[in-house]
């Protein structure tokens, strides 16, 4: 499909709240409910996939209040660094470090006892949750509060709200759920979620309890309650939340379908779409009856589709660790993983027959995968089994399949490779074609010489070994002058340079004096790579000597120093070519 064409092209931002220790435990039988002092540690692994918030439980149920408080006394004040990932020209990208602590919420009635009991749960967390639902669904209300009217269950929610904000702390994140929301006749969902909207809350929840429910319908409700966070004035701090169960199992589909109708629906008002939240669990079917939303399809189809929805996708997640997370909470549940999950199941990349198998060979797996399995946590992008319909090619390579797409070699890098007195296969020349094609998209311009060798070593399993290295140096700008210690082959040696036309000048004309080098450099560029007290630069140029050309790159507290990197990074491929070319001579 082609990417749709916009010239104004919003972000909207995609949060994960993780419930598999709320609606993923109530919904165990006691032989398999998670060991004591388990949560903690599973919250941690949850915490670590890049999950906003964790609904660690219901405290108002007995002993799970201790429970919740031992998540929020511990992952709750805890700051993780994740890396998170994204799916860009078909190929999983690093996006930049994110630094975050997870809300810990927890689950309450309307009730003021329930939600005090939550509060003194969640209390001691950084950012702490209180989640109130109360029921909307005409048959959910005739059941659960037969002796009140619709107006008083109003009234009751309301004040569930106002008693929640007010034991809290000002920084409590309060979420609302019209519990049977998809099965709320619109004029009552829409006086309640006014109601909330109006009372401060920070989520405005709308499940599919019943799992009852088609896209169609979650469109037109989610098409709807963003129009009304509109109309409310709160379209840029609420936060719309989708929570989904999988009895038809269309749980993903509604939530997707959700997502598209908020964004479409903010396009078409002409404002930013408000944030979206999907609740589910990273195990697949952990969750009352059939199961919650699974969260690794959702994350797979929204990465792998961001071309179709209407703005641009900010979701943070490491895929990387979804599959170990889903095996934690399983095992902590003594469940076994149904091996036809999606994404986490272990025939995601199991091959049987002859025809695929053979295509696979020829091409990589990507022949018979949309995405690649260890983008997700698996060990490999394919595994060819025999089968009865295995063919003769595939029962000769049975076993592991590592690549996932055969790339043409690009000719100019294999040249570049080549004249680096290194020779590698048809197979690790495009891979390295490849990589050098996803990072160039990534830094926005051409790989260097010293990225490329990096690369090739990544490729081939070979480690680069510097033997020069940058001790320290020292600059006076008064008069241009540079003082460079190096350690080359573990012998110190320093080299001094003054007067120069500037202190980059400087620090190479010293680090050359040090070296009895006579490299010098051109097509200088630095960018900054963060602003601030802490900020970094990032520098490329090319360096020639001897009728060697090494474009080169590198990262340091300030340009001086990414500057002295660069160069010592180029000086190394040098030696290290000289030494691989005498090596073939």
């Amino acid at each position: 499909m082609e990417k749709p064409i916009s010239t104004n092209r919003k972000d909207a931002q995609v949060e994960l709240f993780d419930t598999s220790l709320r609606d993923g435990a109530q919904s165990l039988p006691n032989k398999k409910q998670f060991p004591p002092d388990a949560k903690p540690a599973l919250a941690d692994a949850i915490a670590r996939l890049g999950v906003t918030t964790i609904e660690a439980g219901f405290p108002g149920t007995e002993h799970d209040g201790q429970e919740v408080a031992d998540v929020a006394e511990t992952v709750g004040r805890t700051r993780y660094v994740i890396t998170p990932r994204t799916i860009e020209d078909g190929e999983l990208m690093n996006l930049p470090p994110r630094e975050f602590t997870p809300i810990i919420t927890g689950l309450a009635r309307a009730v003021p006892s329930e939600i005090e009991q939550t509060w003194q749960a969640v209390s001691k967390a950084l950012r702490p949750g209180i989640h109130v639902f109360v029921a909307t669904a005409a048959e959910h209300m005739q059941v659960k509060h037969k002796d009140k009217s619709k107006t008083e269950i109003l009234a009751m929610a309301q004040a569930g709200i106002r008693h929640a904000r007010a034991i809290s702390s000002p920084n409590t994140q309060l979420e609302f759920s019209c519990e049977a929301a998809s099965t709320t006749d619109m004029p009552t969902l829409e006086q309640f979620v006014r109601m909330a909207l109006n009372e401060d809350v920070n989520v405005i929840n709308l499940p599919d309890t019943l799992g009852a429910a088609s896209p169609r319908r979650m469109g037109a409700i989610f098409r709807a309650v963003t129009q009304w966070v509109h109309e409310e004035g709160r379209h840029q701090e609420v936060t719309i939340s989708s929570h989904n169960h999988d009895d038809g199992a269309r749980a993903v589909e509604n939530t997707i379908s959700s997502l598209h109708a908020v964004i479409d629906t903010a396009n078409t008002l002409g404002i930013d779409p408000p944030t979206f939240q999907v609740e589910g669990v990273v195990t697949p079917g952990l969750g009352e009856r059939n199961g919650n939303t699974f969260l690794a399809p959702f994350v797979r189809d929204v990465l792998t589709d961001r071309d179709e929805f209407r703005a641009d996708i900010l979701m943070y997640v490491d895929t990387k660790r979804i599959l170990r997370t889903a095996k934690q909470i399983a095992e902590a549940a003594r469940l076994k993983i149904d091996p036809n999950a999606p994404v986490v199941g272990s025939e995601t990349r199991k091959h049987r027959s002859g025809v695929h198998s053979d295509a696979i060979i020829k091409g990589g797996a990507a022949v018979y995968a949309a995405v690649n399995p260890v983008w997700f946590g698996h060990p490999n992008a394919a595994e060819l089994e025999d089968g009865k319909f295995q063919g003769n090619h595939g029962r000769q390579h049975l076993g592991t399949v590592d690549t996932y797409r055969l790339t043409k070699a690009n000719p100019a890098i294999a040249k570049r490779i080549e004249s680096m007195g290194l020779h590698l296969s048809t197979l690790e020349l495009g891979n390295i074609t490849q990589a050098c094609s996803v990072n160039a998209l990534r830094l926005k311009r051409p790989v260097t010489d010293t990225e490329l060798e990096a690369f090739a070593a990544e490729v081939t399993a070979q480690d680069l070994t510097d033997s020069i290295k940058t001790v320290e140096f020292r600059e006076r700008t008064a008069d241009n002058s540079a003082l460079v210690l190096l350690n080359c082959d573990g012998i110190d040696i320093g080299g001094v340079a003054q007067h120069t036309t500037g202190n980059i000048s400087a620090l190479i004309h010293a680090a050359n004096n040090a070296l009895r080098f006579d490299g010098d450099i051109r097509d200088f560029e630095a960018h900054a790579l963060t602003d601030g007290a802490d900020a970094t630069a990032s520098v490329s140029f090319t360096v020639v000597q001897n009728g060697y050309e090494i474009s080169t790159s590198a990262e340091g507290e300030n340009v001086d120093a990414a500057s002295l990197n660069a160069y010592i990074r180029a000086v190394n491929l040098i030696k290290r070519t000289e030494k691989r070319l005498g090596q073939h001579s």
